[in-house]
């Protein structure tokens, strides 16, 4: 029988070849038999964190939608606020150039602003909070050239929303003192308005010609009625406060025209009052008389003037007057000038208000160069004083 010898580093070669094919063998039949799992936990790992990598995309969009929407929002919002404020800054422009427009027809005739009297604080009382000093003139600071959108563009640079708010806020504050300026512009001309034209009314009524205050405009009631309903002016729209002011001032004009068409001038320009209206001495036959007029001592040749228009109905000699022109002014009043020592108009003619009709002289019953100026109401003498107040009051 034939024995072999198995030399030990044989043995080993061998043993540890079969180790290595048994380790093969079993890991390649553990992987087969694992395979399928080992594929499935990495498919369901993979989904998982795709899954989880599109919540979390999805997350993000949501939270970029509601960013965006929400800028969209406040963009939109403080887009529609410039344009309301836009709409009102240009209303107020507007508005302002309809003050400007009347303020200029008020300064014409001289008709000045009437605030109301600041409040007073009364002793142990509680002050009251000061007021904003009101400009003296009547021109609203408005720049023209100011846009809100600018403003807006500028505030934009700034990091938080709130501030473009706040700027829109300041720009309405601001354009609503702009609103409350301008109506109180609106009311104090008002009351100025009223005053003038009450003033102009007392005045003349102290000429104490009753058909000459009721010849002034006034308004007209006929053909109207309906129940009273108080409204006061601050209650009353933009447009119908202007159209109201413009309606006093129409009636001042008018009745500012009535007014210098009347006797309310002065005869002469330089001159002194040299016998008044009254009873006096009689420079002839030294007993009391009554002197139906005013002397004015003036330098022989001095233009006499008309004191009022109206029509000449005398032009001649007329007895202790010498030369003598009258004028008729109508409403029963008519002027008399009288001692001329020249005449330059004719009977019938047409006079305007400080139109030269004589020259200062001395005919008929006097002593020495005047003019004696009568004032005559229904044919009737009247003191010319209260005329020549009455126009210096009116600023003629």
């Amino acid at each position: 029988m034939r024995s072999y010898t198995i030399r030990p580093w044989l043995a080993s070669t061998l043993l540890s070849a079969f180790l290595v094919f048994s380790v093969g063998y079993i890991s390649a039949t553990g992987y087969l038999v694992y395979r399928d799992q080992i594929l499935s936990g990495s498919v369901e790992e993979k989904t998982r964190l795709r899954q989880s990598y599109e919540d979390r995309i999805a997350g993000l969009r949501r939270e970029l939608d509601q960013v965006t929407s929400s800028k969209l929002v406040q963009s939109r919002t403080l887009e529609t606020r410039i344009s309301a404020l836009q709409s009102r800054q240009d209303e107020l422009i507007n508005r302002q150039t309809a003050v400007d427009s009347i303020m200029m027809r008020a300064k014409k005739q001289n008709v000045t602003l009437a605030y109301p009297p600041a409040p007073t604080t009364r002793p142990g009382s509680r002050p009251t909070p000061s007021k904003p000093k009101r400009q003296k003139s009547s021109q609203l600071q408005v720049d023209h050239d100011f846009t809100l959108r600018a403003a807006v563009r500028q505030s934009q640079n700034r990091r938080k929303t709130t501030d473009k708010a706040e700027t829109l806020g300041n720009l309405s504050q601001e354009l609503s003192s702009l609103a409350t300026q301008q109506t109180a512009t609106l009311s104090a001309l008002m009351r100025g308005t009223n005053k003038s034209l009450r003033s102009l009314k007392r005045t003349v009524a102290r000429a104490g010609i009753p058909s000459l205050v009721s010849s002034l405009p006034q308004t007209s009631f006929q053909n109207t009625g309906g129940p009273y309903e108080p409204l006061r002016f601050r209650d009353l729209q933009f447009e119908d406060r202007v159209t109201m002011i413009s309606d006093l001032l129409d009636k001042l004009d008018q009745s500012r025209k009535v007014v210098t068409q009347l006797p309310f001038g002065s005869p002469l320009t330089t001159g002194k009052v040299s016998s008044r209206f009254g009873p006096r001495i009689d420079p002839f036959l030294k007993r009391p008389a009554m002197h139906s007029g005013l002397d004015f001592k003036a330098r022989y040749g001095s233009p006499i003037r008309a004191t009022g228009s109206g029509v000449v109905t005398r032009a001649e000699r007329m007895g202790g007057y010498g030369l003598v022109v009258e004028i008729s002014h109508g409403h029963g009043l008519s002027t008399r000038y009288a001692h001329m020592s020249r005449i330059k108009v004719k009977n019938g003619q047409s006079i305007a208000p400080g139109q030269v009709i004589g020259k200062v002289g001395s005919t008929g019953r006097s002593t020495g160069p005047h003019l004696h100026y009568e004032t005559r109401l229904l044919g009737k003498p009247r003191n010319p004083k209260i005329f020549i107040d009455v126009g210096k009051d009116l600023g003629l």
